[in-house]
């Protein structure tokens, strides 16, 4: 006898059998149980209620008569990378990220946001000045008559 496993839609698998009389059909997980809350067995078929990666594994049809037993062997892979829920977080996040963006500009440009050049490096402390410009010094040399010496003083500006 031999069993071959068909297709029959994305999450539905049927054992078929070339068997007289008609075989009798059991479906097994290898190294595995079947988790019962995500699959669903009856008789010859195979369904899968959801598609997740709990499901992987190696199943197999096991089609029985009274003259002789075979198996089929169905491979299992779900590949992780298609989670509906991190599409959907992903999703909702950016539209966050858009309107916080969208928000911050209106509020900027109707003037109850104000941006301070100041505010990106901290606080800083304001030093008091006056609008006079500080003393100098000057120093002038005099010559003091015949002895060809000098003498200096310092004034004020």
């Amino acid at each position: 006898m031999e069993v071959n496993i068909s297709k029959k839609s994305e999450d539905l698998f049927e054992c078929v059998a070339d068997a007289n009389p008609h075989a009798n059909f059991t479906w097994t997980r290898i190294s595995q149980s079947i988790p019962q809350s995500a699959v669903r067995v009856k008789g010859p078929t195979l369904q899968f209620l959801g598609i997740t990666s709990d499901l992987n594994g190696l199943y197999q049809c096991s089609a029985s008569n009274p003259y002789g037993k075979s198996h089929g062997h169905l491979y299992v892979h779900v590949n992780s990378g298609n989670c509906v829920a991190c599409w959907v977080f992903f999703v909702i996040l950016l539209f966050a990220l858009v309107f916080g963006v969208v928000a911050a500009w209106y509020l900027y440009k109707a003037g109850r946001l104000q941006w301070n050049e100041n505010d990106m490096h901290g606080e800083r402390q304001r030093v008091p000045t006056t609008n006079s410009t500080p003393e100098r010094a000057a120093i002038e040399v005099e010559p003091l008559g015949d002895t060809g010496g000098g003498s200096a003083s310092v004034t004020s500006m």
